[in-house]
């Protein structure tokens, strides 16, 4: 008998948390970064759409027809030249 992987049901279920112009000052501030409130108003609706699709794109790639899905993008280092150092 093959050693399977347990069969976890880790789907996204919860919805991701409202993002507020207040959480994305606290963020700002907590990294150092000074945004002006006219700043956070813009960042706030764009920030609240990539964590939403963020969280719908993980619950997707999270079910049992992508499980096997893997990134095809690989980073390598170029080879470096052995004679020129």
């Amino acid at each position: 008998m093959a050693n399977k992987q347990p069969t976890h049901d880790r789907r996204a279920t919860a919805t991701p948390p409202s993002v507020t112009t207040h959480g994305v000052a606290a963020v700002a501030g907590a990294t150092g970064l000074s945004l002006t409130p006219q700043r956070v108003a813009v960042v706030q609706p764009i920030l609240a759409a990539w964590l939403a699709d963020s969280a719908a794109l993980n619950a997707l790639m999270q079910a049992d027809a992508h499980r096997e899905v893997v990134p095809i993008t690989v980073l390598r280092h170029a080879p470096h030249d052995v004679e020129g150092g």
